[in-house]
């Protein structure tokens, strides 16, 4: 039986260690937009040195809005009492650590999901 090998052959070793981790922020309308008469949603990925990689702006109606809110871990979301997410800025670098963070999300061992902002 001969063993198979798959190689990569690289000029730096940056190339070969490029395993990034990325990490989905939500901010999200507590409120429907009456002219859509629907949620606005916006998803941001940032990568591991904390730059944003995507944003992306969602309108979704009242069934996903409940699915997303029951299914994201807790420090990934951010909820604003508004309409609209154009007045809203992106969210800043203790936004993105909290939502990284294991400890601060639902399926933490312990159980503590909750967080204060000082």
């Amino acid at each position: 039986m001969t063993d198979r090998f798959n190689y990569k052959f690289v000029t730096n070793f940056s190339e070969a260690t490029n395993n990034t981790n990325y990490c989905s922020i939500f901010q999200i309308c507590t409120h429907k937009n009456p002219t859509t008469n629907k949620y606005q949603l916006r998803k941001i990925i940032c990568d591991d040195n904390n730059n944003y990689v995507s944003v992306k702006l969602y309108n979704i109606d009242k069934k996903k809005y409940k699915v997303l809110v029951k299914k994201l871990p807790i420090n990934k979301i951010k909820f604003y009492a508004l309409f609209t997410l154009d007045d809203v800025g992106l969210p800043a670098l203790t936004d993105i650590l909290t939502s990284k963070s294991t400890i601060l999300s639902d399926k933490y061992e312990s159980g503590y999901c909750n967080y204060a902002a000082f």
